[in-house]
């Protein structure tokens, strides 16, 4: 499973619409700039349309930077600037997160993790986050441990959310005196990081650790993910997040499967498919919409650009 999670902990984050039967969309795709694409069409009231989509990576150092002229001047002529989550809902999602980490509390029924997980496995965490930071985190629901554990395993790579993409971007929009619109609400973003019973979560809780136990893998794919995003090849880094998911659950039991086929429902499938109708409905609206999100959104066979195509905003192949 070390792949499968080490996939979800990077990303997991359009074109066009309309038809009237004049003229078909077309993706440009521009392989000189990482994971960007425009979709140009054609609006409601028949002027053109675009939509530029820049796929990104939730952490990351100094080589990702300065971003290529063309890239920037999209970003700063656009009307509309979309990240995974608005300006406002970010505000609203600080508030609900101390309320969820209070509820956490509650859900989590007195279960206390220090029992639940081996001492070989506590030991891992606490080296990792402090007897302080443990202590606070135990008993609530495995969730937040899971997710704290996540980010720092990229950290501990070197690399920083600070120096992602979208943190940088975001911090331009805000520091300009933008809003910016969320392709997630606040609650979604919420519902999709507390998935599953509690000992749901705290099976991705000791799939998480066993990362960290054993980081020879989970490290070697965190550093080929982040290298074929430099590279820009996008084919790449598709394979390393999407390859060989079968194989790696054919050892588990039927609910576990279960389990984590609903959770790569609402982690992708769902939300690519909401992704893309908001996108055909900015490709109506008109003139330009400027997108950065993970790029594992737009990678693969379950991708936002599936489901334009399917619903005829993109032409298929």
């Amino acid at each position: 499973m070390k792949k499968v999670f080490s996939g979800f902990s990077v990303c997991f984050l359009a074109i066009f619409l309309f038809v009237s039967c004049a003229s078909t969309p077309k993706a440009q795709v521009r392989p000189e700039e990482n994971f960007y694409w425009t979709i140009e069409g054609t609006s409601k009231s028949g002027q053109p349309s675009y939509v530029h989509i820049l796929g990104t990576i939730h952490m990351g150092d100094d080589r990702l930077f300065p971003l290529p002229e063309s890239i920037m001047n999209d970003f700063n002529k656009s009307k509309r600037v979309v990240a995974e989550i608005g300006s406002d809902d970010i505000q609203e999602l600080e508030i609900k997160m101390l309320t969820v980490m209070m509820e956490s509390v509650v859900n989590a029924r007195g279960r206390d993790l220090s029992k639940e997980l081996t001492a070989e496995e506590v030991a891992v965490v606490v080296s990792q986050i402090g007897m302080q930071g443990f202590t606070v985190l135990r008993m609530m629901e495995p969730w937040l441990l899971t997710y704290t554990l996540a980010s720092l395993q990229w950290s501990n790579s070197g690399l920083s959310s600070e120096k992602g993409v979208d943190t940088v971007l975001m911090g331009m929009l805000t520091e300009s005196g933008r809003k910016w619109e969320g392709l997630d609400t606040a609650d979604f973003q919420l519902d999709v990081l507390r998935f599953g019973t509690y000992d749901q979560q705290l099976f991705m809780l000791k799939e998480q650790i066993a990362e960290i136990m054993d980081p020879s893998e989970s490290d070697d794919t965190l550093v080929k993910m982040y290298d074929a995003y430099l590279k820009g090849d996008a084919d790449l880094l598709s394979e390393i997040i999407f390859s060989d998911e079968e194989a790696e659950m054919a050892d588990l039991d039927v609910d576990t499967v279960k389990f984590l086929l609903e959770y790569n429902n609402m982690m992708v499938t769902k939300r690519n498919k909401a992704w893309a109708e908001k996108i055909k409905e900015w490709l109506k609206e008109g003139e330009e919409t400027f997108i950065f999100a993970g790029s594992a959104h737009f990678l693969g066979d379950d991708s936002v650009f599936k489901y334009l195509k399917k619903n005829g905003v993109l032409a298929k192949d």
